[in-house]
């Protein structure tokens, strides 16, 4: 009778441990579900990140102006002026003035240029400083407020030919020394009629301020 209910018993316990094994399996199964899961969350981490960084990139590389070169057709069209500046003198002395003439020249803007602006850089304490007015110039003084001049045509009309745009005339101090003088032409620009702009290098003036 004894051995009867010990087989039972075992029986029992045998029952007991096949309830379990399915929890145990489930639990393994979720831990590989859970890495799985995190493969797949890394490497779609990845990607995500990689097309960030080629989007970004991309719209650099779009961004970038290409001028035209012996190894490389694609260009954007560049805009040029030549400015000339000349003195109606070489030197002169304390009191005296020198007037120099602005020429805008070897215009390739489209059908041409309407606006003209410029900073006159120079020593306020050695020169004074006015734009020539000019009843049949071309082009009017708009402006020079802080040494900055702006000039625009008067018809407002574009023009690529040779022009004459304003004279400036620096007047030497009564009481200056004897010097060489720099006068810097900077900021220089350009506008088209479609209200585009370019820029061109800066002038540089010399003034010998004699005795």
């Amino acid at each position: 009778m004894g051995d009867r209910r010990i087989e039972e018993r075992r029986k029992g316990e045998r029952r007991v441990e096949d309830r379990r094994k399915p929890e145990k399996a489930i639990i393994k199964l979720s831990i590989r579900d859970a890495f799985l899961i995190g493969i797949i969350i890394i490497i779609i981490t990845t990607l995500f990140i990689t097309s960030i960084y080629y989007i970004k990139n991309k719209n650099i590389d779009e961004n970038v102006s290409y001028y035209e070169d012996d190894d490389d057709d694609e260009y954007i069209e560049q805009y040029t002026c030549d400015l000339i500046v000349e003195g109606d003198k070489t030197e002169i002395k304390a009191g005296e003035d020198i007037t120099f003439e602005l020429l805008a020249t070897n215009i390739d803007a489209e059908d041409g240029i309407i606006m003209f602006e410029t900073l006159l850089d120079y020593d306020t304490d050695v020169f004074e400083c006015e734009v020539v007015e000019d009843d049949d110039s071309e082009w009017s003084k708009t402006s020079l407020i802080e040494n900055y001049l702006t000039m625009t045509r008067n018809d407002l009309l574009p023009n690529s030919q040779n022009q004459s745009i304003t004279k400036i005339k620096f007047k030497a101090k009564e009481d200056v020394k004897a010097s060489n003088q720099i006068i810097n032409l900077s900021n220089i620009k350009f506008t088209m009629d479609n209200e585009e702009s370019f820029e061109i290098d800066d002038q540089v003036i010399n003034i010998d301020i004699v005795e």
